[in-house]
């Protein structure tokens, strides 16, 4: 399957017996999320976050979905922060890292 227009660069990818994960990155250049993984419904990354920047980890449940909807901020303090989506249900979930 092809990602549609707009979806943005995989960034990393992970499988398993019950579930596909593929982590997303706009173009504009944001910090990587690191070690991401997910244990029964809870997912999380860690972020290398600068200082003054505000991150948002966010999902949507398709790539033709225009919009995401954030589960997590975290203000930035130049050390690794840990993004987590506590309910992370459902058969799919395709998440990204936002800064402003």
């Amino acid at each position: 399957m092809r990602p549609s227009a707009g979806a943005g660069s995989g960034v990393g990818i992970a499988a398993g017996e019950y579930h596909t994960l593929v982590l997303l990155q706009d173009s504009l250049p944001v910090p990587r999320l690191l070690n991401p993984t997910r244990k029964g419904n809870q997912f999380s990354a860690l972020a290398q976050t600068l200082s003054p920047k505000n991150y948002a980890l966010e999902f949507k449940s398709s790539l033709a979905a225009t919009n995401w909807t954030a589960v997590c901020t975290n203000g930035g303090n130049g050390a690794l922060r840990i993004l987590t989506d506590p309910v992370a249900t459902g058969a799919q979930r395709f998440y990204r890292m936002r800064q402003w």
